[in-house]
């Protein structure tokens, strides 16, 4: 009788060192959405067993801050270790930013760009002369902009996604687009697994350069769309399952 608790106590701490064990290897992931977005626009992606995830939510800008600041800002609450940045978009651009100021395990862009070669001719035109100050950010939201640059493929989404761009401010939006616009990056981490989608409308494949992994078919909110495919190339490139 004494054998068998002791098989029954041997099996429920076995039992209790492989929880401890698969809670301390978890990934610590953070997800930063982009312009137009909140958490919500990972909400099939941020799934399964394997991480823990932490949503990123933006404080409003200071007047005048750098890009390099606000990240600053928000790499102060990033307190795991070694985290995992997951930026979409603007996201990204903000994930090589933190990445500058704190020690990741992965940095992870999903359509994205690296550097601000990345960013289209036309683009930087548009910073120069200062088009994107003239244009009202509910055009951007209501104009067909937003439909046309960052709504998902699949109809099923796009309530979650209106929602998101209704209660995206103003004067954030942009500070948003003049900051990316004029970001003068030129490094990105060592540890960068950048994927993008071919029919990516707001940063067309043509304009990316390697490293890259291309999703086939996916646009520009491919986290919504394509989020099996995203996880399945995230593990494929850096043995890393979400």
């Amino acid at each position: 009788m004494n054998a068998t608790l002791n098989k029954e106590i041997t099996k429920v701490e076995n039992t209790k060192m492989k929880s401890a064990q698969s809670e301390v290897t978890k990934n610590n992931v953070y997800l930063l959405p982009g312009l137009l977005a909140d958490g919500r626009i990972f909400k099939n992606f941020a799934t399964g067993n394997n991480s823990e995830f932490h949503y990123v939510q933006y404080p409003q800008p200071e007047r005048n801050e750098t890009l390099a600041h606000f990240a600053g800002r928000l790499a102060e609450h990033i307190t795991e270790p070694e985290p995992i940045l997951i930026g979409t978009s603007f996201g990204g651009v903000l994930a090589i930013e933190i990445a500058k100021h704190i020690k990741t395990k992965q940095v992870i862009l999903l359509g994205s760009v690296k550097h601000q070669d990345e960013l289209a001719w036309y683009k930087n035109l548009i910073h120069l002369l200062r088009l994107h100050k003239r244009v009202s950010p509910r055009v951007i939201r209501f104009g067909g902009f937003a439909s046309r640059f960052f709504a998902p493929k699949e109809s099923r989404e796009w309530t979650t996604f209106f929602n998101m761009v209704y209660t995206t401010g103003g004067d954030y939006i942009h500070w948003v687009i003049d900051r990316v616009l004029g970001w003068k990056n030129t490094e990105y981490p060592e540890n960068i697994l950048h994927l993008h989608g071919t029919r990516d409308p707001l940063f067309p494949t043509r304009y990316i350069t390697d490293p890259v992994v291309l999703i086939k078919g996916a646009g520009h909110s491919m986290v919504m769309d394509n989020s099996v495919a995203i996880k399945e190339a995230i593990k494929e490139h850096t043995g890393i399952e979400i």
